[in-house]
């Protein structure tokens, strides 16, 4: 609305922008200027013409930026914030006329949004339009991505009724209309690469001196899409947590009673420097009484001091390092590569022909986002896409073959694939050919890859650990909110002494899965004699090995809990010398072993009279976590080895008949 005051003259802007919409009120000022422009008279003011839409732009930018001005000038209240915009407008590179797409990264409710949302407001002022799509993932999912371009257009272009058919129609139309503007953009909350392609699919969309923000939770996907700079937002340190914690809690800086004090101490360990967790625990705490604060504080305190809680490491938050591990098997060609995602895997592409040529991953996190993998390899074969139907398939297990190429001298590499889920089995990719082996998870899944690759995939291997149940992630906090937003403070209390309770059960009970997993790598050698598997209650303490030229039996004796010595049978024939290695148990554990295994020893005859030699274990050689014991045997065939990091070995398996036809292992992590 505008008013007219003929006698001085003079135009009033009645816009409250606290009660539009951006683009309304985008338009509404254009509305405004067209019309003190259709009043004005430049010839009696003699000025020289110029043209009305560059005229109004300038006019727009000016209310604009009084406009942001209010909108952040709260900013200094934000505690952190000041510091990280700047970091953020330094990587902008204002002062710089081309195309800059900066990404920001980081965990749910670290701050991402926000400092995008500053910066927008500090100097969007300075484009010739600009647009804020906030929940670009979440939208995306609810009304589609031409939604998104046409909120993006109308808001840069300030028309409304911009519609549009498709998703590529969308597309031509950003090129053809911001390709010669300057503009700003935050894409806030991307979580797959196609909303990029929609919105932002490259620098030359836009026209000189534009700049795209965008945040997400997947790093990834800006590599993907090659952006300029990243910026990955750190937690808060002690005393921005400390300040946020107390302005939350008790409405100011300090707290009166000493007690406050110690409780803003344990919250902001706790929390770990995370601003959503903080403010949530602010909140909640501060709308209680005294008595609730104090019980708060034991808890705390409680949940820091336990040894029992403290002896372990949750799941959610275990380093990399401490995943299971076996292989890799195959050559030792190409650079070595390591796939460990935070999400699970649920797509797996397979390059191959008559080998594996690449294999490339892509994983899901616990909040919707997507991660990608490189390709690790060449660009050789065909590509054969397997999707899990994630979350209720997962993967549980990989056999595969590798040797050399056939026709190239020297060059070991995978040469075949099969996977396998705890639904069904996909493959087998390549061929067939070369030494084999396996590795199946019981009790857990498959959560990365790892190996070597330059052409090809030269050697493969995984990371395992427990099947992963639902815990507490960042994004939680935000249904913590909505739930005790409404609660009385006897309720609240209430809640926050289940809450305790509730992290201890789960991390004993995810502890209890931990303990659970094995990882079930082999056999290596013949498919002669019969199975047999060995899978004590205790420790494996000796074992007595048969051998000579070859293993000719192998017999294990373990310790249960209750100190009591369990006998294996003996697998394998009456052949060799006997051979006893004693473990000084408990101190010294089984975490490998690498043999060999051939032909030569044992012949079978056909019903044809065709002789055919039988495969079987020439050599073994057992590691644990202080010393090596042999070779026994002799080291003759085909050479393999299992995991000897990472894990202990907990149980073997394999075929037995006049020898030791095959053996494996079953893994389990050194913290059980």
């Amino acid at each position: 609305m505008v008013e007219k005051d003929d006698s001085k003259g003079v135009h009033r802007n009645s816009i409250t922008r606290s009660n539009l919409t951006f683009v309304d009120t985008c338009f509404q000022v254009r509305t405004i200027v067209g019309r003190l422009l259709e009043c004005w008279n430049p010839s009696r003011e003699g000025r020289r013409q110029r043209h009305d839409s560059k005229c109004i732009q300038e006019i727009v930018g000016v209310i604009m930026s009084k406009l942001g001005d209010t909108v952040s000038s709260d900013v200094d209240n934000l505690v952190g914030v000041g510091c990280r915009v700047e970091k953020m407008i330094s990587l902008l590179a204002m002062g710089v006329e081309d195309v800059r797409i900066v990404g920001i990264y980081g965990v749910s409710g670290i701050g991402k949004t926000i400092i995008a949302k500053v910066t927008f407001d500090k100097i969007s002022n300075l484009f010739e339009g600009c647009s804020f799509l906030h929940e670009v993932g979440e939208s995306s999912k609810k009304s589609g991505r031409q939604s998104l371009q046409e909120r993006l257009l109308s808001e840069i272009l300030m028309e409304r009724g911009v519609k549009i058919k498709n998703v590529f129609e969308g597309i031509n139309l950003t090129k053809q209309r911001l390709r010669h503007k300057k503009v700003f953009v935050v894409l806030d909350d991307v979580d797959h690469a196609d909303q990029l392609e929609a919105l932002a699919g490259n620098h030359d969309w836009f026209g000189q001196g534009s700049r795209i923000i965008i945040t997400t939770r997947n790093k990834s996907l800006l590599y993907r899409n090659a952006v300029d700079e990243t910026y990955e937002v750190s937690a808060l340190n002690d005393n921005e947590a400390t300040q946020l914690f107390k302005l939350n809690a008790f409405k100011k800086s300090y707290a009166e009673e000493e007690y406050d004090d110690k409780l803003s101490y344990h919250v902001v360990k706790y929390a770990g420097g995370l601003p959503l967790a903080i403010k949530v625990l602010g909140s909640f705490l501060g709308d209680t009484d005294n008595i609730v604060r104090k019980s708060a504080l034991h808890r705390l305190q409680k949940a820091q001091e336990d040894r029992v809680l403290r002896k372990f490491t949750p799941l959610d938050t275990m380093s990399q390092g401490e995943l299971l591990s076996a292989g890799p098997w195959g050559g030792e060609g190409g650079a070595k590569w390591s796939y460990k995602p935070r999400g699970a895997i649920v797509k797996i592409v397979v390059g191959h022909g008559l080998i594996i040529d690449s294999i490339m991953f892509e994983s899901k996190h616990e909040d919707g986002s997507q991660e990608y993998s490189p390709k690790f390899g060449g660009d050789g074969g065909s590509a054969t896409e397997i999707v899990f139907d994630s979350p209720a398939e997962y993967l549980t297990g990989i056999s595969l073959t590798y040797g050399m190429m056939e026709g190239v001298i020297g060059f070991i590499s995978i040469t075949s694939i099969l996977l396998r889920t705890n639904v069904r089995k996909y493959g087998r990719f390549g061929s067939e050919t070369g030494i084999s082996a396996s590795s199946l998870v019981k009790g857990g899944t498959i959560v990365g890859f790892y190996g070597r690759g330059g052409s090809f995939v030269d050697a493969l291997g995984i990371y395992a650990r427990p099947k992963r149940n639902a815990s507490c992630a960042p994004s939680k906090f935000k249904d913590l909110h909505s739930f005790l937003r409404d609660r009385d403070k006897a309720e609240r209390g209430s809640a926050l002494g289940g809450l305790h309770k509730l992290e201890e059960d789960e991390i004993l009970r995810q502890f209890s899965t931990w303990d659970a997993i094995s990882l079930c790598v082999g056999p290596w050698g013949g498919e002669g004699g019969g199975e047999w598997n060995y899978e004590p209650s205790g420790a494996i303490t000796k074992i007595v090995i048969g051998h000579g030229i070859i293993i000719d039996s192998i017999m294990f004796i373990g310790k249960n809990d209750d100190g009591l010595e369990e006998y294996s049978p003996k697998f394998g024939g009456n052949g060799g010398s006997p051979t006893q290695i004693d473990f000084d148990h408990p101190s010294e554990y089984l975490t490998g072993i690498s043999l060999t295994y051939g032909t030569g020893t044992f012949h079978t005859i056909s019903q044809t009279g065709t002789i055919n030699d039988v495969l079987s274990i020439t050599s073994l050689r057992f590691i644990t976590n202080v010393k090596a014991y042999g070779p026994f045997g002799s080291e003759t065939g085909t050479f393999a080895s299992s995991p000897s990091r990472d894990c202990v070995i907990a149980g073997f398996h394999g075929r037995a008949g006049l020898a030791l036809d095959a053996i494996g292992i079953y893994a389990k992590p050194k913290y059980s």
